[in-house]
């Protein structure tokens, strides 16, 4: 072969290879502008640009990637012992031990739990009396992977330590459940002297009717409560449950009781972080999927679940995550082997569960500040 065709052989060879390059440059560009038509390409369900093109990197973008367990520690009811006067400790102090065990179910199998403090229970493990569980060995403190702890707060900042996440849950004035005691309503009407009629309450603790002895303090009271827990200080709590927030929160995992139906229809188990505006508080939303009775449990394992993983494997515009909640109370009630075949469900995708605050993280457009955020990113 002539030495001229050898070089026409080579030119063509490197217009090739750029122009292979420029397009590879020209799709990474597509994908990281926010301000292109294919913002969304990677990260958001509503975008189908590709559903017919065979770009590799929707390919690795399909399917559920992430997984999120939330434990709501709820208040009980009232928010206040009435006999003492205190924040109510009888939630925390009967279902303690079966949040432990839940935690070590967790640990097992490589799984982080997001463990949502109200201010009843942020109140209870943060008193040095506070009795840590009997581990069955004979003496008082309890051994955590190893080390023994004499105190709950120790303990729950040694499952902080091991990558669980400590978050927030507020019940508000007007939720279904009981009332924490904690709201930024600066008046409300409850009835107290249990005459029938509801008497109107100040948060300043003025009027006729005195200061309501449920109350308990603002969000921000609650969020110094909760903030007291991780043992990097105030500052850390970033993840919580409500639609009242103290300023700090940033990322919110919302929802419960809607089943999925199809990848159109996935309601409360599959999401994408979007931005969601609570009176004027912006925050980063995903949503969680009750995992709370046998029923659910079944309908989760056999049908919604498998259906889920199905309907996203290939289709484009993923990755999504898939989130539960459950109660400490639930767990007692149903018992660990319904977690545990949960966890193995998803171990068996090659998923385990991570803190609230990472699968929000893992999606680079969540680096913005949800008020600042496209509007394509917007919660439907």
């Amino acid at each position: 072969m002539g030495r001229r065709r050898w070089l026409w052989l080579i030119v063509i060879a490197c217009v090739n290879a750029w122009a292979c390059d420029q397009s590879m440059d020209d799709d990474v560009a597509a994908d990281d502008d926010a301000s292109d038509d294919d913002a969304t390409d990677d990260d958001s369900a509503g975008d189908d640009d590709d559903a017919a093109d065979d770009d590799s990197a929707d390919d690795v973008d399909a399917g559920i990637a992430h997984a999120v367990m939330v434990v709501h520690l709820d208040p009980g009811n009232p928010s206040v012992d009435p006999n003492s006067g205190l924040i109510n400790p009888e939630r925390p102090m009967a279902y303690l031990p079966t949040l432990v065990d839940l935690v070590e179910l967790a640990d097992g199998g490589g799984h982080k739990l997001t463990l949502m403090f109200t201010g009843q229970w942020a109140s209870f493990v943060q008193q040095p009396v506070c009795p840590v569980p009997d581990d069955g060995d004979g003496d008082d403190p309890y051994e955590y992977l190893g080390t023994e702890y004499g105190d709950c707060l120790s303990l729950i900042r040694a499952f902080e330590a091991h990558g669980h996440e400590i978050a927030m849950h507020h019940h508000p004035f007007d939720a279904p459940a009981a009332w924490d005691g904690f709201t930024d309503l600066e008046t409300w009407q409850a009835d107290r002297d249990l005459d029938g009629v509801d008497e109107t309450y100040f948060a300043d603790g003025g009027g006729p009717s005195g200061p309501d002895p449920y109350y308990l303090g603002t969000t921000e009271d609650l969020m110094a409560l909760v903030d007291g827990i991780p043992a990097g200080g105030a500052g850390q709590v970033i993840s919580a449950t409500t639609e009242e927030f103290p300023i700090l929160i940033r990322n919110v995992v919302s929802g419960g009781p809607e089943p999925y139906v199809d990848g159109a229809s996935p309601s409360d188990l599959v999401s994408q972080p979007c931005t969601a505006d609570f009176d004027g508080h912006w925050v980063w939303q995903i949503r969680m999927r009750t995992y709370t009775n046998a029923q659910v449990h079944q309908d989760v394992q056999i049908d919604e679940l498998p259906a889920a993983l199905a309907d996203h494997a290939t289709a484009p515009g993923g990755p999504w995550t898939v989130a539960f909640v459950t109660h400490a109370k639930d767990v007692f009630d149903e018992g660990l082997p319904q977690y545990a075949a949960l966890m193995d469900l998803l171990a068996a995708e090659g998923l385990v569960f991570e803190r609230a605050r990472d699968a929000v993280d893992a999606f680079p457009y969540t680096a913005t500040d949800p008020d600042l955020a496209d509007p394509s990113y917007a919660c439907p």
